[in-house]
């Protein structure tokens, strides 16, 4: 999602940089709900063109993403979004992804939004696009495998993939369909008694690959090595430490940095042999974004 900055939106980032035409004139809003940012896009329902996307930011502190928050970025993306729509097209049905417990369409908890329980998320649908004739709602990480698999069109038996973000998710598609489960891998113990996890447990996957995790192991690797030189101090001193510094600073070779990277690595490789011991893919998408960095 590229950090262009629109005028439409309240302030949504917004990217028409790989806009396509609308062939059908009927149009579907996708909307993923991040636990760092909010983000939607119109595609064209018969060809597949993105016909625009937007994101907003949320608070990093999770206790400050209430309803009333989130909402109002959900609000400002859509709007943007469906300010990209052309002349005589209209938006027939809309797609909410996001991470947590799903029962149905009902969010029941997520790790990410720990102010959000028993969201009905159809109805946040239809209250951003009351016209629509249909809402569907899914998992972040079994969309994103859905996703992958009807893109690939026919392949692999079993995709899995892990999503790589605030949190950590991972999504099965079998003979092209998404497993719709609420695994909640993510929240797989890989250090029993270790860091500790907004779920409410101790060394999920998630406390250590989820994007707060690799600053926080590097905040860890500065305070056992205090004598060590690093550009992350001055980051860290002024409340600015984030994931894509600590990855900047490890490909630059600072010793801090490479530490929380390379824990990092090892954490992630647990987390998908478990993945492959439970489902046994033979591919492992690796998606989100911190998997680009």
């Amino acid at each position: 999602w590229p950090a262009a900055t629109g005028g439409n939106g309240k302030g949504a980032r917004s990217d028409r940089s790989q806009t396509g035409m609308a062939d059908s004139g009927r149009l579907v809003l996708g909307v993923d709900i991040g636990g760092s940012s909010v983000k939607a896009g119109l595609v064209d329902a018969l060809s597949g063109h993105l016909l625009g996307r937007h994101a907003q930011v949320l608070p990093a502190e999770a206790e400050a993403r209430t309803e009333g928050v989130i909402m109002a970025a959900l609000e400002a993306v859509a709007s943007a979004a469906q300010g990209d729509a052309p002349h005589g097209a209209r938006v027939v049905a809309v797609g909410i992804a996001c991470p947590g417990l799903l029962s149905g369409a009902v969010l029941r908890s997520s790790a990410n939004f720990p102010a959000w329980k028993d969201v009905d998320l159809e109805a946040v649908g239809r209250r951003l696009v009351p016209e629509a004739q249909r809402v569907a709602v899914a998992n972040d990480a079994n969309a994103c495998a859905a996703g992958e698999a009807a893109a690939d069109g026919p392949g692999p038996t079993c995709l899995a993939v892990v999503t790589l973000g605030t949190g950590v998710g991972v999504g099965v598609a079998i003979e092209g369909r998404p497993l719709s489960r609420n695994v909640e891998l993510g929240h797989a113990i890989i250090r029993p008694g270790g860091r500790a996890c907004a779920c409410g447990q101790a060394g999920c996957w998630e406390a250590y690959c989820g994007a707060p995790a690799v600053a926080a192991a590097a905040a860890e690797a500065l305070a056992a090595w205090v004598g060590e030189p690093s550009v992350l101090r001055a980051a860290l001193a002024a409340g600015r430490l984030t994931a894509q510094a600590v990855f900047e600073a490890a490909r630059a070779g600072d010793t801090a940095a490479c530490a929380a990277v390379d824990g990092y690595v090892t954490a992630l490789a647990l987390g998908v042999l478990i993945t492959c011991r439970a489902y046994d893919p033979q591919v492992v998408v690796l998606a989100g974004e911190v998997s680009q960095a």
